[in-house]
């Protein structure tokens, strides 16, 4: 039996570019509205999401979340990035070690700002009506001014 998983990696780097946490890859929560929403487009011909987006949420989210359960983190230089569903967007598609995954261009997130931006908690993936999966950071993260916070996602179908 095949698994299906989406993984999130979250690199956090102070000013100096000092890393000062890479969580590696941690598997993800996905929403019920993404399952519904994934189960739709692919096997009833719903119309599929224009894009995705990449965001950080100060609020813990749960399997039942939905976009609106969202509360964006707040602070200078901060908005959830665009994800487009092509090559540039998901550049990575291929085999790893025999299993088959497509990975997200990495989102870098910049407190560019001369406070600290609120706590991350989650970060997340939507489309662009669907709260899509979601990961708890490995620690909350409050990005001091010049901190960056890369975020990569990956789907991978592992065989058995």
């Amino acid at each position: 039996m095949r698994e299906h998983g989406f993984e999130f990696k979250f690199i956090h780097k102070n000013s100096e570019g000092e890393v000062l946490n890479d969580s590696g890859f941690l598997k993800n929560h996905m929403t019920d509205d993404g399952f519904e929403q994934m189960y739709d487009v692919y096997f009833r011909g719903a119309a599929a999401p224009a894009s995705f987006e990449i965001g950080l949420a100060q609020n813990s989210l749960g399997q039942d979340s939905s976009i609106g359960d969202v509360m964006e983190v707040t602070g200078e230089g901060y908005s959830a990035e665009g994800v487009s569903r092509d090559a540039a967007g998901l550049p990575s598609l291929g085999l790893d070690d025999g299993d088959i995954q497509v990975e997200t261009a990495t989102v870098q997130f910049e407190n560019t700002g001369e406070s600290a931006w609120d706590s991350a908690v989650d970060g997340y993936l939507a489309s662009d009506s669907e709260l899509v999966c979601y990961r708890p950071l490995s620690a909350t993260r409050t990005l001091q001014p010049g901190d960056t916070l890369d975020v990569t996602i990956r789907v991978k179908g592992l065989q058995p």
